[in-house]
């Protein structure tokens, strides 16, 4: 009988789907951290389920930034206020361009938690 692996949980299963997709490594994989600046002062200020809202909120954008009609584009939480991205069949340069994309967007973007 064959021991069953534990399953593997964000970003470790991210990468996991991707080497059983790719068995060969052939296609190019780019990977971003984003990491939102001074998030301590939004728990400071929303308190820390002020924190968690505005997490979410970030995360939901992120998410509908990432392509979802071809590739492989994941989102994984990374920890804390840290997003991995990855852009599946996209090398560097064109990676690069859609993190500043995402980047311009989230900039531009005004959070309403209640008013705050």
């Amino acid at each position: 009988m064959q021991e069953r692996q534990p399953a593997a949980d964000g970003a470790e299963a991210l990468f996991d789907s991707w080497s059983r997709e790719d068995p060969a490594r052939s296609r190019p994989l780019s990977a971003a951290l984003v990491n939102v600046d001074r998030f301590g002062r939004v728990n400071q200020r929303l308190g820390t389920r002020g924190g968690d809202r505005a997490i979410a909120a970030i995360s939901r954008l992120l998410a509908d930034l990432i392509r979802k009609d071809r590739g492989y584009d994941r989102l994984a939480r990374a920890g804390g206020e840290t997003f991995l991205l990855l852009f599946g069949d996209t090398g560097p340069h064109s990676a690069l361009t859609a993190l500043e994309r995402v980047r311009q967007t989230i900039e531009a973007t005004t959070f309403d938690d209640e008013g705050a």
